[in-house]
């Protein structure tokens, strides 16, 4: 009697686990200060964003390009963060060491007004001295310089291109030297590029990356740029934080453009490349590719493999896989989760292996009697579609999630829920 109780003790929690599991949910929040001891990550050498922010300590709107001419500290912080309170008597210092006409140091407030009112920033601002701008940051700075970690410093040319990165204040010394680099720098010669070479001759929409390479010197790199020509089609790729020496940039052309290009007989493309200086400086230099030709013979062909949830981060999921395959190359894969004929979720797949696709959905209530449709559907570098689609009938109680739905799918053969009423396959060209 024990072992068959047991038996069906053990039965129940089969049935019952997924729909527990389905409903964890786990939230986390990271509230402490955060190190101050890693490098930034930032691209030295980008252009500044502009923007118009009020100044909270004279209530006065100003733009960032108000500030050309002059070199630019600034300062990503927040009332809570420790270190960045420790940091204010250096950047105090800094301030000090150096006339209005020379520097501009500014504190840019990464916190909401609910976290941090005017009067509370006020109140910092008075409590650690900080005789400078201060300004809230409303327009997305901190995502436009990916801040990670505070206190970042962020130091400008007077062109207004990052000059110069760091996560915490070392010392006031090390900026001294840093803005006294940047106040002393005179060039007016044009960089020196050669040696430029691909590692293909040839490009096709089988083989559209290339990797470019070119020797570079100058004083005071900034930016290279590569641009792919062909016809009317045009791909740049910028790159930043250089050094003398070889340069080596991979370059993905759009396979897709290559397609087109050889629909209008084009047979050649230009790779051109441009290195500019912190002084605006620049030298230019290009060589020729040549497009081969293709034909494209053969629609797509795709195929759902599994549609499966699982536990990802400590959140359930439904995953599912595919694969997909062409004759000349398969552009993009896009999985759409379909209820009841209309279309409520879709997602670019990511390529795991060669031919094989994979998505994750976040888990979604599901009611009795909807229609479940999962699809997939690639289209190769000619334009040309295939769709793979399963259809699955909700005939169990409301308020199941997919990874109910799926768990039970999974299951079918071995509990006895009316959770499937049919499932379908069709596939279109």
């Amino acid at each position: 009697m024990k072992k068959r109780r047991l038996g069906f003790n053990i039965l129940v929690i089969l049935l019952l686990a997924p729909l527990i599991w389905s409903n964890v949910n786990v939230n986390s929040v990271y509230d402490s200060p955060l190190p101050n001891d890693l490098s930034a990550q930032l691209d030295v050498g980008k252009v500044a964003m502009d923007w118009n922010l009020e100044d909270i300590m004279s209530d006065t709107n100003m733009s960032f390009s108000d500030f050309v001419g002059k070199v630019v500290l600034m300062d990503f912080f927040t009332t809570w963060c420790v270190p960045c309170q420790k940091a204010r008597p250096l950047l105090r210092e800094v301030n000090d060491h150096f006339s209005s006409s020379e520097l501009v140091v500014m504190s840019i407030d990464l916190e909401s007004e609910e976290e941090a009112s005017e009067s509370a920033l006020e109140n910092f601002a008075a409590t650690y001295n900080m005789n400078w701008k201060i300004f809230r940051d409303t327009v997305g700075l901190g995502n436009y310089y990916e801040i990670l970690f505070i206190p970042t410093l962020v130091i400008f040319t007077p062109e207004q291109y990052i000059y110069y990165t760091e996560v915490g204040v070392e010392s006031s010394q090390g900026l001294f030297d840093i803005i006294d680099e940047i106040l002393a720098m005179s060039d007016s010669t044009n960089p020196t590029l050669d040696s430029i070479s691909s590692d293909l001759n040839a490009i096709s929409v089988v083989d559209s990356t290339i990797t470019v390479s070119a020797n570079i010197v100058d004083d005071y790199l900034r930016e290279a740029t590569f641009t792919i020509t062909m016809g009317s089609y045009e791909q740049s790729a910028n790159v930043w934080s250089l050094e003398n020496g070889v340069i080596s940039e991979k370059i993905e052309i759009d396979p897709r453009a290559i397609w087109d290009a050889t629909q209008d007989a084009i047979t050649s493309a230009t790779l051109d490349v441009t290195i500019k200086d912190f002084s605006d400086n620049s030298v230019s230099d290009q060589i020729a590719l040549t497009i081969t030709d293709l034909d494209d013979t053969e629609d797509p062909i795709v195929n759902i493999e599994s549609v499966i949830d699982v536990l990802i981060d400590e959140k359930t999921v439904i995953t599912v896989t595919g694969s997909a395959d062409d004759d000349l190359k398969v552009y993009s894969v896009v999985a759409e989760i379909w209820i009841d004929d209309e279309l409520i979720t879709s997602m670019e797949m990511i390529e795991k292996s060669d031919g094989n696709y994979s998505a994750a959905f976040p888990k979604r209530i599901y009611e009795a009697k909807q229609k479940v449709s999962v699809k997939l559907i690639a289209k190769d570098v000619a334009g040309n579609t295939a769709t793979d689609e399963l259809v699955y009938k909700v005939t169990g109680n409301a308020g199941l999630t997919i990874p109910v739905i799926l768990s039970m799918l999974f299951l079918g053969n071995l509990v006895i829920i009316p959770i499937r009423k049919f499932k379908t396959r069709k596939q279109n060209k």
